[in-house]
């Protein structure tokens, strides 16, 4: 998730067309511009949020 908000519009050809285009907010996300390292940064801190289940 976090890859593809970084991403999302300076890569669109890697995912593709949104089902409804006029829903996708362009003015905020999409061009983070963040490093491999801060992505890994906020993963890891994402992954601090978890109570540990796995499906």
């Amino acid at each position: 998730v976090v890859e593809f908000y970084n991403t999302r519009d300076v890569e669109p050809q890697r995912w593709g067309e949104a089902e409804v285009p006029e829903t996708v907010n362009r003015d905020e996300l999409g061009n983070l511009r963040l490093t491999d390292r801060e992505i890994d940064a906020i993963v890891a801190f994402l992954n601090t949020l978890s109570d540990g289940y796995q499906p």
